[in-house]
C-alpha cells in the first residue's frame, strides 16, 4: 500500500486504499524524509513496477526529542525490496580550521601585536616561505589572544546558524579557424610587472567580508595589515610572475556544496562553490583587472555571457525572434541544440592553452 500515485510507478494506484493509509498516517504517526531514493521495493520484471512499501513512522513526540531523525534507502540485491535504516547521529567532521573574525580587527592591542611579530620575524628562503612562516605566526598569536579573551565564539555562530536556518571528452584542435587576436602592445602590457598601485585596487575592490578561506584569515585582515604585509605581499609577486608557481599551503582551496534542490541526492543536485585563500583571491584579481583591460579585442560580437553591457538572455530573444520570422515567412532553417554540460567534462587544457597561444596570449 502507498500514500499517492507518486510512490508507484506501474500498475494501477487505488486511491480508495491510499485515502485510508494517508489519514492512518494524519492521525497516528509522522513519515519522516527518506535519501537514497523514492521506491523500496520492485518485482524485478521488465517494464514492472516500483513503489515506496517500507518506512519508518515516528510520532510527534519522538520527533521532538530527536529532530535529526531521517531514514536511508539502499539498492536491493536479494530481496525485492530494499534494506532501510534510521539514523539520528551527528556527523563529526574533525576539529575547526582557524577562522580570523572581523571583531578582532578592532582590538587595537591584539593588532598592534601582530604587527609588531611580523616586523620583528626574520625569515630565509623564498618570498612564498616567508609571507607563508609569517602567516602562520600571526595565527599562533591570533589564536593565543583568542584563548584567552574570546569566550565561545563558536559556541554564539553556532547559535547564529541554527536561528537563520529556522528563518529561511576532448574536442578537436580547431587552430586552422581565423580567432581574433591582441596587438603586440596588448599582448606585452599583460606580462608587465605587478605595481604596488594595482594591488591595492584589486584589493580594496574584493569584499572583506566574504567567506573564509582555507588559510583562516579574510581581506579585511589584509586591508587593516596592508603597511606591514605590503613589501613581503610584493615578493611574493614578483616570485609568480618570474615563474609562475605557488606553494601548496598558499593554493589550498575549500569546496563547498550549496545545494539545488530542496532534498539533494547526487553530485548534480549541489553547485560547487570554491573557496580560495586570501593571498590566491588577490592575485586572481590582480590578473582579472589586467585582462578586462584587453578582453575586448578577442571577443567575438555573438559572446553574451559574462560580457559587461551584454545579458545571456539576449540570447534567447535573438533565437525567438528568427524563429518567428521563419514561421511568418514561411522560411525554413535548422536550429542546433548543444549539451554544453558535457562538453565542459570533455574540455581539455591543451585545447585553452592553442586558443590563448593563437590569440596572442604570452605564456605568462
Amino acid at each position: 500500500m502507498v500514500s499517492n500515485a507518486s510512490k508507484r510507478r506501474g500498475g494501477e494506484f487505488n486511491k480508495g486504499s491510499g485515502r485510508t493509509f494517508n489519514n492512518f498516517i494524519l492521525q497516528a504517526k509522522v513519515d519522516i524524509p527518506m535519501q537514497g531514493g523514492d521506491f523500496t521495493w520492485s518485482n524485478n520484471r521488465i517494464g514492472g513496477s516500483w513503489a515506496r512499501l517500507d518506512r519508518f513512522l515516528m510520532s510527534p513526540i519522538m520527533l521532538s526529542w530527536f529532530p535529526n531523525l531521517m531514514q536511508t534507502g539502499y539498492p536491493r540485491t536479494i530481496s525485492n525490496h530494499s534494506a532501510i535504516t534510521l539514523g539520528a547521529s551527528k556527523l563529526e567532521w574533525g576539529p575547526r580550521p582557524f577562522r580570523i573574525d572581523n571583531a578582532w580587527l578592532e582590538d587595537k592591542e591584539l593588532m598592534a601585536e601582530v604587527k609588531k611579530k611580523w616586523v620583528e620575524r626574520k625569515n630565509r628562503g623564498s618570498s612564498n616561505c616567508i609571507l607563508q612562516t609569517k602567516l602562520w605566526v600571526a595565527k599562533s598569536n591570533i589564536k593565543r589572544w583568542a584563548v584567552s579573551k574570546v569566550k565561545d565564539v563558536a559556541t554564539i555562530k553556532d547559535i547564529e546558524d541554527r536561528v537563520a536556518k529556522e528563518c529561511l571528452w576532448r574536442h578537436p584542435q580547431i587552430r586552422s579557424l581565423p580567432v581574433k587576436k591582441l596587438t603586440k602592445s596588448e599582448s606585452e602590457s599583460l606580462e608587465e610587472k605587478f605595481r604596488k598601485e594595482e594591488v591595492w585596487v584589486a584589493l580594496t575592490s574584493c569584499d572583506g567580508n566574504k567567506a573564509l578561506e582555507p588559510d583562516g584569515f579574510n581581506l579585511n585582515f589584509v586591508k587593516e595589515n596592508w603597511s606591514v604585509i605590503c613589501d613581503d605581499f610584493m615578493l611574493f609577486m614578483e616570485d609568480f610572475h618570474g615563474d609562475g608557481s605557488i606553494v601548496k599551503d598558499l593554493n589550498k582551496t575549500f569546496i563547498a556544496l550549496i545545494p539545488k534542490c530542496v532534498k539533494p541526492i547526487t553530485m548534480k543536485d549541489f553547485r560547487p562553490i570554491s573557496l580560495v585563500g586570501s593571498l590566491y583571491k588577490i592575485l586572481a584579481k590582480v590578473l582579472a583587472n589586467s585582462r578586462r583591460k584587453v578582453i575586448n579585442s578577442v571577443l567575438g560580437e555573438t559572446q553574451m555571457a559574462f560580457v559587461k553591457s551584454r545579458h545571456i538572455l539576449d540570447s534567447f530573444v535573438i533565437v525567438e525572434e528568427i524563429i518567428h520570422h521563419w514561421r511568418k515567412s514561411k522560411g525554413r532553417g535548422i536550429l542546433i541544440k548543444l549539451d554544453f554540460e558535457k562538453a565542459y567534462d570533455s574540455l581539455a587544457h591543451t585545447f585553452l592553452d592553442d586558443m590563448l597561444s593563437d590569440m596572442g596570449f604570452g605564456w605568462k
